[in-house]
């Protein structure tokens, strides 16, 4: 609401770190640029046996982004997300979950922007108007879709979370209506 009804900034800090929401804007990008590089390259479906060349093209995409950070937050940045000896870092619990649930991955939309008037999945029902931007939707095989919402702070309560379900609803829809099917 501070944000985007009332057009506030978040405050800075004194000491040169990233704020939380830069912090969460940062990670965004370093998954954006991973998925482009790795779907440019052919990718598709990052399995147990491909993990090895998956994080290679994580520290590729990642590296370039975490040389201009400010002095101190390049560390605690490449910490953050490859890890310490203490510590597991985003790259192996993200390629980890990935490689769990190893599902053919026909196409991947990133930062996919869903604007318009939608069904929310009833048929001939009012169509609400939405915006919005989901950070990955999957395009699986079989007809399916998969919807990821990157955060990196606490996650939502998911009996109570709305985005990803209204977002998985919308790209359906936006599927349907781009290859014709149901």
């Amino acid at each position: 609401f501070a944000s985007d009804v009332l057009k506030l900034d978040e405050l800075t800090q004194d000491e040169p770190a990233l704020s939380p929401r830069a912090r969460g804007r940062f990670i965004h990008e370093v998954f954006h640029r991973f998925f482009e590089q790795w779907d440019r390259r052919g990718g598709g479906t990052i399995t147990s046996d491909r993990m090895v060349e998956a994080r290679a093209v994580f520290s590729e995409a990642a590296g370039s982004l975490l040389a201009p950070l400010p002095e101190g937050e390049g560390p605690r940045g490449r910490s953050r997300i490859f890890g310490s000896a203490i510590s597991v870092g985003i790259v192996d619990v993200v390629l980890g979950l990935e490689a769990a649930r190893p599902v053919e991955v026909v196409e991947r939309w990133l930062e996919y922007r869903l604007e318009g008037a939608f069904s929310l999945g009833v048929e001939n029902g009012r169509r609400i108007p939405l915006k919005g931007v989901a950070d990955r939707i999957d395009l699986l095989a079989g007809n399916r879709l998969r919807v990821i919402d990157y955060k990196s702070g606490y996650p939502p309560n998911v009996k109570r979370a709305l985005q990803v379900p209204i977002y998985a609803l919308c790209a359906k829809e936006r599927l349907a209506e781009r290859d014709g099917t149901e």
